[in-house]
């Protein structure tokens, strides 16, 4: 089974120095069906509509970074970052 990130915790020394990231990665068949379904309702309320593709907020996104001439919008919430 594929796991999937369930806990990530940064350890900072200074204001915006990020010095050690701790990430726990548990197998999604050990996560609680209510709990998945809780996470996908926060990330994406519509998830279920558009199953992963969501044409109305890449409509969205595009249209902020041409009102304000810069790629503003990106994947805000990208796992990666933390």
């Amino acid at each position: 089974m594929r796991p999937i990130e369930f806990c990530a915790c940064s350890l900072y020394d200074a204001p915006s120095t990020r010095v050690l990231t701790v990430r726990i990665y548990v197998p999604i068949d050990r996560i609680a069906p209510d709990l998945q379904h809780a996470i996908v309702a926060i990330e994406d309320r519509r998830f279920y509509e558009h199953h992963g593709f969501d044409m109305t907020g890449v409509a969205r996104a595009t249209l902020v970074n041409i009102q304000r001439g810069r790629i503003e919008e990106v994947r805000a919430r990208s796992r990666s970052n933390w």
